[in-house]
Formats: structure tokens, C-alpha cells, sequence
């Protein structure tokens, strides 16, 4: 979640502020239309969501970006699906009363922190392998070019 300032484009809205609801430091919103994509993220601020999000304000013993990671997995992404509603598979949503009737592990806050310590290392190491790659691809082209 980014603060709609960081954006160029201007949104205009009838929306006042009681209609939006408010996020916290270490909150996790999702999406109810979209949570079944994985549509979720941590509030690092505090910052106002759309009433189509659904606001999950962790407990002292949960790490919330053990849980970002976790529901983003292939396994509960299939479950986030099977616990939402519609009348097609674009119509979609996951409320609060479906959501809590998930059985989610919870390991001790110490390996909580474990794994996403080394889970954010992985993404890391996987974002410079990228950017690597681009540059080698980047630089194959232009040494292509002199040839």
C-alpha cells in the first residue's frame, strides 16, 4: 500500500471520509473482489481504504508479513477462492465472516519472523537477479548491434 500521493494522476471522488475506513501500521487489507488473486498488502502508515476493503488488525503474537506471504501462496490462494462468493468467478468476494472461518497456522511469532526474514532475503536476491538479467539483455542487444 502507497500513499495516493506517490501517484501522478489526479482521482477525484464523492466519497467522503466516513464512508472509507482507516488503516494502521501493520494492518492487512484485502480486497473482498479480488483477495482469491491475492489482492492484499500491509498498511505501513496510517492511510484510508475504500469500504471494498476488508482491514485485519493483527494480535501481538502475529507477524503481518508472515501472513502477506502466506495467503499469496498458491495452496491458500486456491483456499481464498473456495471461501468466496458469486455468481461467477469475476464476481467473487471475500467477506470477513468467510475469511474468519479459515484455519491459518500460526507459529510462534519467533518463527514467524524467521521465515519472513528469509522469504524477504529470497525476493531480494530474486529482484537483483532480475535487474542483472536486464542489463545482461540490455547489453547483448547493443553489443549485437556492432556487430
Amino acid at each position: 500500500m502507497v500513499p495516493r500521493s506517490s501517484f501522478e494522476s489526479r482521482t477525484f471522488t464523492d466519497a467522503t471520509d466516513e464512508d472509507n475506513l482507516v488503516a494502521f501500521p501493520k494492518d492487512i487489507v484485502y480486497n473482498m473482489m479480488r483477495m482469491w488473486q491475492g489482492a492484499l498488502g500491509i498498511a505501513y502508515q496510517t492511510c484510508m481504504v475504500s469500504p471494498a476493503y476488508v482491514i485485519l488488525q493483527p494480535k501481538e503474537d502475529v507477524h503481518s508479513e508472515f501472513y502477506n506471504y502466506l495467503l499469496k501462496t498458491g495452496r491458500y490462494l486456491f483456499l481464498l477462492e473456495s471461501y468466496s462468493y458469486g455468481l461467477t468467478s469475476d464476481r467473487l468476494r471475500l467477506y470477513y465472516k468467510d475469511f474468519s472461518l479459515m484455519n491459518l497456522p500460526k507459529p510462534s511469532l519467533l518463527e514467524q519472523l524467521k521465515v519472513t526474514v528469509f522469504l524477504t532475503a529470497i525476493d531480494a536476491k530474486i529482484q537483483q537477479l532480475t535487474k542483472k538479467k536486464s542489463v545482461l539483455e540490455q547489453y547483448k542487444r547493443r553489443d549485437a548491434t556492432h556487430f
